[in-house]
């Protein structure tokens, strides 16, 4: 199956319990054959070891750029 997964953060390194099930529900699925693109927004760009450490489970990785919430018009600017 083709699963494409959204997140709001990436799920590496596993800092916390919703990185951590996030991280491993990931590896899981792909142990099992499910082909995975993941795609995360993050307020920081993307380094070498949380992209070592995912890859291998994904098909493709995806990463946008979040920008910060300075005020309500930043939520609702399109």
């Amino acid at each position: 199956m083709r699963i494409l997964w959204t997140l709001p953060y990436l799920p590496w390194p596993t800092t916390s319990g919703g990185k951590t099930r996030e991280y491993h529900l990931l590896r899981n699925l792909a142990a099992r054959g499910h082909r995975i693109t993941l795609l995360v927004q993050s307020k920081n760009p993307l380094d070498d070891d949380a992209r070592a450490a995912l890859e291998p489970w994904l098909e493709r990785l995806i990463v946008i750029d979040r920008r910060p919430l300075l005020s309500l018009r930043t939520l609702l600017a399109v």
